[in-house]
Formats: structure tokens, C-alpha cells, sequence
């Protein structure tokens, strides 16, 4: 290590996975914390999105089935005369831990007001 380097060292979670061999297919593993992880996750992001916007309704869906890709719809009425990137944006505030983490991916937001929504 040169003078004025610095180096640091990253955290890593490794997990075991079964390989095929020669013309095997791969056999589903069932990892039985995905299941109570995923909705954990769902339920505080739906929480942490309520309450950054007061939403009125607000829906979570983990479409990878690890948790790490979701769709989000959001009605609210703060979102009201803003723009979609703005809404967009006020959305990933409100779960950026989770984006930073556990969550690669948001594949769909919709992101209304309750009278676009017709509520």
C-alpha cells in the first residue's frame, strides 16, 4: 500500500448453490428465509413510502421472487401538479436504504393522484 492510498475492504455475503453437471439441468433450491424476507422488505418499503407521502394507497409487488426487482404503485395526493419524474423521485427518497441494499431494481411505478386514480 502506497503513502496516501487507502484501502478498505468490502463486506460480502456468500450463499452455497448446487451445480449441474454435464447435461443436468439445475434443480430449484428452496430457501426457506426468501419467502418471510421478501414480504418483510415489501411491508417496510409500502410502510416507508406511506408515511414519506402520505400516501392513501400504495403497493409493493416483489416480481423477481427474490425480492430484489419490485413494482410500485403509489396514489397520493402530494403528488398533485407534479410532474411524473418528480413523483418518480419522491418515491426512491422515501426507500433509498433499500435500493442501496437489498433492492437491485424498481422494473414499474405507477405513481398517481387520487383523482387520476379516480378515488
Amino acid at each position: 500500500m502506497s503513502k496516501g492510498t487507502l484501502m478498505h475492504r468490502r463486506q460480502c455475503c456468500t450463499r452455497a448453490i448446487q451445480v449441474s453437471g454435464p447435461g443436468e439441468a439445475p434443480q430449484p433450491q428452496a430457501d426457506p428465509l426468501t419467502g418471510q424476507i421478501t414480504t418483510e422488505l415489501m411491508d417496510s418499503m409500502r410502510a416507508k413510502i406511506e408515511e414519506a407521502l402520505g400516501a392513501t394507497s400504495v403497493a409493493v409487488t416483489d416480481v423477481s421472487g427474490d425480492g430484489r426487482h419490485v413494482a410500485i404503485d403509489v396514489v397520493s395526493p402530494r403528488f398533485e401538479g407534479l410532474g411524473s419524474m418528480k413523483r418518480q423521485q419522491l418515491v426512491y427518497k422515501a426507500i433509498w436504504l433499500e435500493l442501496q441494499d437489498a433492492v437491485h431494481a424498481v422494473d414499474a411505478m405507477t405513481v398517481k393522484t387520487p383523482q387520476e386514480a379516480g378515488l
